[in-house]
């Protein structure tokens, strides 16, 4: 390596002065990049009970006034999903379930 040459990379540089290799470590790293990352469903399906409890048809359930995704749980042998803080099995959903209309009646 040559006497004085600089060698960088993303967090720091480093030159060789009188044969030892010398740090310097950057403090401020300012180039950090934001990703973001967006998945659509189509929502078929709402709860009878709370409406803004979604489901897709690949069986994914949505909280719309969140906009989180509902995590499919076990409890005991049965699988199902909590909602308002109360744990369902899918075959109460099941029965609860209806297609989210078209047009909604509004009273005003």
């Amino acid at each position: 390596m040559n006497k004085g040459a600089v060698i960088s990379w993303p967090c720091g540089s480093a030159r060789v002065v009188g044969g030892l290799l010398i740090t310097t470590i950057y403090e401020n790293i300012s180039y950090m990049e934001t990703i973001t990352i967006s998945k659509t469903y189509v929502l078929k399906w709402r709860l009878l009970n709370s409406p803004h409890y979604k489901v897709s048809p690949c069986g994914k359930v949505f909280n719309c006034k969140t906009g989180k995704q509902i995590k499919k749980t076990m409890v005991g042998s049965s699988i199902g999903f909590c909602i308002e803080g109360k744990f369902r099995s899918l075959n109460i959903l099941r029965n609860e379930l209806e297609l989210i209309p078209k047009k909604e009646y509004l009273p005003f």
